[in-house]
């Protein structure tokens, strides 16, 4: 039993798709200068997870079982994403990382939901307003305060439109 027990925490340990093994990689690339790795490794986790919200559905009837459902996928979808994006922001030391924190949110802006119900759109929104929640926490707890600021005012919102919409306004997720 013991082996047993040993051997299934080894293999949480070495398989790559556990979060305690990103997180130490994405420390090891922060204090390695490693800008590259870094970049892909956030890059790949944000198109993951806005890949996975552009494949659901939101046109459809709204029943408590179906946001149950939305619910989870996105919590367990955000969570990987979340924990990288506020490591990155506490522990991040060069300009290019804070650019990667303001390109990773860029990103999550890009979503477009225009059709389905109003419930299922908004829950497509928790994931951007959840890792920049991550974000700024990490912030003020590394006093980061002009980086904070940064992020409220030098974010662009990523429209098909023409017209622009300050990134404070986005996060609330009000309609002008």
């Amino acid at each position: 039993m013991k082996e047993n027990v040993s051997q299934i925490n080894n293999m949480k340990k070495k398989h790559p798709d556990n979060l305690q093994v990103r997180v130490k990689r994405l420390k090891s690339y922060i204090n390695n200068g490693n800008e590259s790795a870094l970049r892909d490794l956030m890059t790949v986790e944000t198109r993951n997870v806005l890949k996975v919200l552009d494949e659901m559905y939101p046109n459809q009837n709204v029943e408590v079982d179906i946001l149950t459902d939305w619910l989870l996928r996105i919590k367990e979808l955000t969570k990987p994403i979340s924990v990288l994006t506020s490591v990155l922001a506490y522990y991040g030391k060069t300009e290019s990382h804070y650019k990667l924190l303001i390109e990773t949110l860029e990103r999550f802006t890009s979503l477009e939901n225009r059709d389905g119900k109003a419930y299922l759109i908004t829950l497509k929104y928790l994931p951007i307003q959840t890792v920049f929640y991550s974000i700024s926490i990490s912030l003020v707890m590394a006093k980061k305060h002009d980086l904070l600021n940064d992020i409220f005012t030098k974010i662009e919102v990523r429209k098909r439109e023409y017209d622009r919409q300050p990134f404070a306004l986005y996060i609330s997720r009000e309609e002008e």
